[in-house]
């Protein structure tokens, strides 16, 4: 799946509840870092659970940038999660337009 995608973004998309978020490294690759997180939403009447983030397909090698989207993702008012029409199964959860590490580390860096 294209994280980010204009598809994923025309998907429909519901208001979620975040389950967990957590840094982790990797065993293979111990200085790398991602971001796991879960989410429920509900649509059609039924609760689907949303794993499948872009923090999840990227990593970094900075630790304190991971630590640092946890706890903004963890200080978010809302969550939205984008959900497959066809398969409601199929959702992603796309932070404030996140669009890389490299996009997010900047933003860290942005004056306030």
């Amino acid at each position: 799946m294209q994280y980010c995608a204009n598809g994923i973004k025309s998907w429909p998309s519901a208001i979620a509840t975040l389950d967990a978020v957590e840094v982790q490294s990797s065993n293979a690759q111990p200085e790398k870092f991602t971001l796991t997180t879960k989410f429920t939403f509900t649509a059609n009447n039924q609760q689907y659970s949303c794993t499948q983030s872009p923090y999840s397909i990227l990593t970094t090698t900075s630790k304190s940038s991971a630590v640092s989207l946890r706890d903004d993702v963890l200080n978010s008012d809302e969550y939205i999660v984008y959900y497959n029409p066809v398969d409601t199964n199929e959702s992603f959860y796309v932070f404030n337009g996140f669009l890389s590490w490299s996009d997010y580390e900047r933003l860290l860096k942005r004056p306030e």
